[in-house]
């Protein structure tokens, strides 16, 4: 299920409280994006479900404070009122800051200048789309690309009504002549159109300087019963859809075209498409060409990178240091520059593993502070590559609205920003907010005195 974008507001104005509903959709959607991570090989299969898990959390748990009904607390005195933890964020005269360092209760709020202790935060909707953002940033650095491109390009290079489309490797296509009779045109996902899901969609790839009378990408939108209805044309800035023109059933096709009367394009100085369909919360709009699901990867290797089982290096271009192939099954990180024709040398110019080894998973405990005691039957810290995910029951008792350090973290496990979640008791009920800092310090504040209850929490964040 694709990602449908919510409208939302900053304090004072109450109208898009952060609750279960709310936050489970954004949770949906974002787990919807970390399925790429599904590319990775089918070694691997067990990456899809632990990245997905971590990307889900990233927005709601790594970006916000959890809270019942309101983001942050509102702070419109010169003082604190209550104690604010370092990276805690709090609204202060309407604006969203986040806390530097610890203000304890009745320290003055400063916002800048000497003895700052706050600065201004993202705005929710900043970061939401940050959080989008970095769940799709999370794949790429995991397995090398992010999987932000929704459109398949299954095109085929042909010469046509006097132009010749060619597919490139990096499946971009390049185009040159004058159409002799009428417009001349490649569908790019022609039978593997993107579902629309009511999703704004970004859709680009026209190069630049392109007209209705020159070039143009055209994205053609099809009705439930599988007819055309419509079109929206982007001449080289990129066309996004809007909510109120693609519905549940609307599927989506990108189509490059060269119309009629357009001017001749030399084959010496070929336009190339790179047809793209992005998650409109996308930030970085950088061309990526698509990559397969799971099952595809399964199915064939080549999907994940290139197969090489010659002694020499089959692709054109060769591989640049870093780049990934696959040889003997295995998945091979190209270690040295190796040129077209050139040896393969385990060792020398490139490493052998698996993605599996590529994300090191390791696991670990938390240590409780005296008076607490941690209930566990299995380990509650797991990492796979810099994905911590730490899911645990704390028994203890709590002060009313005291920050209590309860516990702490390995140096290994511990995030690379502060994180915030809430504590349920009861199969599910909050009862306050728990902060893991940098330094690994586990800390419960609760609004209501807690005796001797099993206090329960899962965050999932990237480790430093």
């Amino acid at each position: 299920m694709a990602y449908t974008k919510q409208t939302w507001a900053d304090l004072p104005n109450k109208t898009t409280p952060i609750n279960a509903s709310r936050l489970g959709h954004i949770e949906q959607g974002i787990f919807d994006a970390a399925q790429t991570a599904d590319n990775a090989a089918s070694a691997a299969g067990s990456l899809a479900t632990r990245v997905g898990q971590a990307e889900m959390a990233i927005t709601t748990l790594n970006s916000n404070k959890a809270a019942k009904t309101d983001i942050a607390k509102v702070e419109d005195g010169s003082t604190a009122s209550t104690e604010i933890l370092e990276g805690e964020q709090f609204y202060h005269n309407s604006v969203l800051y986040i806390a530097t360092t610890t203000i304890s209760q009745g320290s003055a709020i400063v916002t800048s200048g000497e003895g700052q202790n706050c600065e201004i935060a993202p705005t929710v909707t900043e970061q939401i789309q940050s959080g989008v953002e970095s769940a799709y940033q999370l794949v790429e650095d995991t397995v090398g690309w992010s999987g932000k491109n929704k459109c398949i390009n299954n095109a085929v290079s042909k010469t046509e009504n006097g132009v010749t489309w060619t597919v490139n490797a990096d499946k971009s296509i390049s185009a040159y002549g004058q159409p002799t009779e009428g417009d001349a045109y490649i569908d790019v996902n022609a039978g593997a159109n993107v579902s629309a899901n009511g999703v704004a969609w970004i859709c680009k790839g026209c190069p630049s300087g392109g007209a209705n009378n020159k070039y143009y990408s055209q994205i053609r939108l099809s009705n439930p019963n599988g007819s055309w209805y419509g079109a929206r044309i982007d001449t080289g800035n990129g066309y996004q859809l809007t909510e109120t023109e693609v519905t549940a059933n609307v599927k989506i096709q990108y189509r490059c075209v060269i119309p009629s009367g357009a001017p001749a394009i030399p084959q010496s100085s070929p336009i190339v498409f790179r047809p793209m369909i992005l998650d409109p919360d996308i930030l970085d709009l950088s061309y990526e060409p698509y990559h397969a699901s799971v099952d595809e990867c399964k199915a064939d290797n080549s999907v994940i990178a290139p197969v090489e089982n010659q002694s020499t290096c089959q692709k054109s271009g060769g591989y640049a240091v870093g780049e990934h192939f696959i040889r003997d099954g295995a998945f091979c990180t190209c270690k040295q520059a190796i040129s077209q024709g050139g040896s393969f040398t385990l060792g020398t110019n490139y490493t052998s593993g698996d993605v599996a080894s590529v994300l090191k998973y390791s696991e670990g405990d938390i240590t409780p502070y005296p008076g607490f005691n941690v209930i566990s039957s299995t380990k509650m810290l797991h990492k796979e590559g810099r994905v911590v995910n730490v899911s645990c029951e704390i028994r203890g008792s709590l002060e009313a609205n005291t920050a209590t350090t309860v516990a702490t973290i390995p140096t290994e496990f511990r995030p690379n920003a502060a994180v915030h979640g809430v504590i349920e008791i009861n199969d599910g009920e909050q009862i306050g907010s728990v902060y893991i800092s940098t330094s690994g310090y586990v800390v419960f504040k609760c609004s209501s005195a807690v005796n001797d209850k099993y206090m329960g929490f899962n965050l999932t964040y990237i480790n430093a």
